[in-house]
C-alpha cells in the first residue's frame, strides 16, 4: 500500500518539476523499489524518518552498490520526498535532516563553464533558423523548426530563467499587449517587455502547430505531437542545440543558461534595462 499514486507524482515530475520522460521514468523506477522496500517493513513513504533512510541506504551500500548508483537514488528519493510535501502527503521532508553516508558522496567535480555567445552568434542562429523554417514544408517538421526559433528568440529576447519560458501560458500567443507577465513556478512573478520579432516568431509557431494537427495547449512551450506536456528542460536545449548546430556554431553555445548570460552582459553594457537585444527587422 502506497499513500500517493505513481501517476500523480509522474505527471508533477514532467509538468511541475519539468523532468525529462527519460529522467522521470529513472525517478519512478528508484522510487518503486524504495517503496516496496517500506512495505516490507509495514511503512509508507510518509512515515519515514531520517533512520529509515539510514537503514535502507546501509543495506544499499551492504549489498555493494555503486556511489554513483547510490546518488541516483537519493536523488530520487528526494524528489518522491518533495512531491509528498507538495501535495500536503506528508508533513515534513526526511532527507532535509539526513546526514548521507560517506559511501554515498559525490567527489566535487570541477566547475565548467559554458561559453557565451556573442550577439552575432545568436543573430546567425536566428537567421538560419528563418531561413531552414521558410524552407520546410511537412507540418510536423514545420512545427519543430517554428517551436525552435520562437524559443530561442524569446529566451533572447527577454533572458528568462529556462523555467519561466517553459511556464509561458498559451495564451501569450494572442495577446495585442507588448508585455508579458512571467509567472514561474516558487518565484514571484514578474512583468516583461517582448519585442514584436520574438511575438512574430511565436504566433508564427503557433499557426505551424494548428497546422500540424496538434491540439490547443495550455502551454506556449509544449511537446510535438499531442501539446498534451510543457516542453520538457532537456528538449528545450535539445531544441538549442539543434539551431547552434544548424548554424554552424558549437552545440553547447545556444543552451539556455549561456543565452541568458549574454542577454545579461548586452544589458550591462547597455545600461538600459528594456532595451531590445534584437533588431527591429
Amino acid at each position: 500500500m502506497t499513500d500517493f499514486s505513481y501517476d500523480d507524482w509522474n505527471s508533477w515530475l514532467l509538468d511541475q518539476q519539468r523532468r525529462s520522460p527519460k529522467t522521470t521514468e529513472s525517478y519512478v523506477s528508484a522510487g518503486r523499489r524504495y517503496v516496496t522496500w517500506l512495505a516490507e517493513r509495514n511503512l509508507t513513504p510518509a512515515a519515514v524518518t531520517p533512520d529509515t533512510l539510514s537503514a535502507f541506504f546501509a543495506e544499499l551500500i551492504e549489498a555493494g552498490f555503486a556511489s554513483n548508483t547510490l546518488q541516483k537514488s537519493y536523488t530520487a528519493i528526494q524528489s518522491l520526498h518533495a512531491y509528498l510535501v507538495d501535495r500536503g502527503l506528508s508533513a515534513a521532508d526526511p532527507t532535509a535532516a539526513f546526514e548521507r553516508p560517506a559511501e554515498m558522496r559525490r567527489r566535487s567535480a570541477p566547475t565548467v563553464r559554458l561559453p557565451v555567445p556573442t550577439p552575432e552568434d545568436v543573430e546567425r542562429a536566428a537567421e538560419v533558423a528563418r531561413t531552414k523554417l521558410a524552407e520546410t514544408q511537412k507540418a510536423v517538421p514545420r512545427a519543430n523548426q517554428a517551436r525552435r526559433l520562437a524559443l530561442l528568440e524569446t529566451l533572447w529576447a527577454t533572458g528568462m530563467e529556462t523555467d519561466e519560458a517553459l511556464h509561458l501560458p498559451g495564451a501569450v500567443a494572442t495577446t495585442d499587449d507588448d508585455v508579458i507577465t512571467v509567472r514561474p513556478p516558487w518565484r514571484p512573478e514578474r512583468i516583461l517587455k517582448l519585442p514584436e520579432r520574438a511575438f512574430a516568431a511565436i504566433r508564427t509557431w503557433r499557426r505551424a502547430a494548428i497546422e500540424a494537427t496538434i491540439a490547443p495547449s495550455p502551454w506556449l512551450f509544449h511537446s510535438i505531437p499531442g501539446g498534451d506536456h510543457p516542453l520538457s528542460r532537456h528538449a528545450a536545449a535539445q531544441d538549442l542545440r539543434r539551431a547552434a548546430i544548424d548554424a554552424g556554431l558549437e552545440p553547447t553555445l545556444l543552451l539556455p543558461k549561456a543565452v541568458r548570460r549574454a542577454f545579461l552582459a548586452c544589458r550591462e553594457s547597455s545600461a538600459t534595462d528594456d532595451t531590445p537585444l534584437l533588431d527591429a527587422g
